[in-house]
């Protein structure tokens, strides 16, 4: 046989069943079929008017035989529609999920990344101080400057090279962590926008049938109130010992319906209270759930600033490949010197942080030389950018 049960306003049918299946077997197939944690409730809802005693819907224990209570009922029913059942959830804890997992197993690689280009950078840094020191030996020798230009330019250029592999590896992983978390922000916010809605539903539907009952409960007291009133207008003066009685057994079941009616009308009040109460838990519940939005919004501002620093990234990658253009021009034009270039060595060495511009135009191979030595400079060297530099403490990991 085949079972209706609405899931999270959806139908899924659960079919295969028989008497003896019990709700626990239910609720374990259908959340199978959800794929969702927690503690599930199923609600028996009769929408019949026939079945008196069974107007407000009820929480079954996980022991009945929902099949048994169709079949008990089932010359009641006119439709399949006038019973439901409905699967609920009752906690509100927070249950990991294998995308939070993934997150976490992430983090903890991308931390240990970024401790080893740390390692890398510093001994990227010890290297060019290494580089600086054997500049500054060797400023003197002419001869052997120009070899230490060539292997410097070289050396400078692999430096390059592992900074932009890098930056680029760390492009790549900003760019899937941020894709995976979006995709994370969007689920929790399906499934608590789709938990609210049920349970919205769920306790608007209890607001509505105590009403019902309470009006109902309202015209059969004023009913027989009325009536009372009667019988007690159109008795006689003279009565005898018959009617003594009769009128007497009419007040008394009079009375039983008044306190009968009066209890009935205390026991819908209570639940009525209790419904109160359990609007302004789901308010409270929602502020919650309204607070961790905000969160996740400023983390979203958090991915944002990532990407500027990935702008920035990519413009200090443009700077570097201008760098070596201009690292091969320099190297270009130091072949091309003269003899005479080296016999001015001592003469250019003395004035090197003020010439005039006669001395400029007076000989070109002055000029070609005098560009090589601010090259090998190591405080004023071209190569040197002090703007754009990246900071590794801008980017924020989650």
């Amino acid at each position: 046989m085949e079972l209706k049960v609405h899931v999270d306003n959806t139908i899924r049918t659960v079919c295969g069943l028989s008497q003896d299946t019990t709700v626990e077997e239910i609720i374990k197939a259908l959340v199978t079929s959800i794929k969702q944690a927690g503690n599930f409730i199923l609600i028996e809802n009769f929408q019949t008017t026939k079945l008196i005693n069974r107007r407000l819907p009820r929480i079954m224990s996980p022991d009945e035989k929902p099949i048994e209570i169709i079949f008990t009922y089932l010359r009641y029913l006119d439709n399949d529609e006038d019973i439901e059942f409905h699967l609920i959830r009752t906690n509100d804890q927070y249950v990991p999920d294998e995308n939070d997992q993934k997150e976490k197993i992430l983090i903890k690689e991308i931390d240990q990344q970024c401790k080893i280009l740390e390692q890398q950078s510093n001994e990227l840094n010890s290297l060019i101080k290494e580089i600086q020191d054997y500049e500054n030996i060797n400023s003197n020798l002419l001869e052997k400057s120009e070899l230490n230009t060539k292997e410097l330019i070289k050396r400078k250029i692999l430096i390059l090279d592992l900074q932009t592999c890098l930056n680029n590896k760390k492009l790549n992983k900003l760019e899937t962590n941020k894709e995976q978390i979006d995709e994370a922000i969007l689920n929790k916010e399906i499934e608590f926008n789709l938990f609210l809605n049920a349970q919205h539903d769920y306790y608007k539907r209890k607001l509505e049938l105590a009403e019902i009952n309470l009006a109902s409960l309202e015209n059969d007291y004023e009913h027989l109130k009325n009536e009372y009133n009667y019988l007690i207008d159109s008795l006689p003066v003279n009565q005898t010992e018959f009617q003594d009685t009769y009128d007497s057994k009419l007040k008394y079941q009079f009375a039983y319906d008044c306190a009968e009616s009066s209890r009935q009308f205390e026991i819908n009040k209570a639940q009525l209270n209790y419904l109160e109460t359990s609007t302004l838990n789901l308010d409270e519940t929602i502020r919650a759930k309204s607070k961790i939005l905000q969160n996740l919004e400023a983390d979203f501002q958090n991915l944002l600033k990532c990407e500027t620093n990935i702008k920035n990234i990519r413009f200090n990658e443009i700077n570097y490949d201008a760098l070596e253009s201009s690292l091969f021009e320099s190297s270009s034009s130091s072949e091309c010197l003269s003899d005479d270039a080296q016999e001015t060595n001592d003469s250019i060495s003395n004035s090197r942080n003020f010439r005039k511009a006669n001395e400029f135009t007076a000989n070109s191979a002055n000029q070609r030389y005098s560009r090589i030595r601010r090259l090998a400079r190591p405080q004023k060297s071209p190569a040197v950018i002090h703007r754009n530099i990246f900071n590794y403490d801008d980017i924020h990991y989650f």
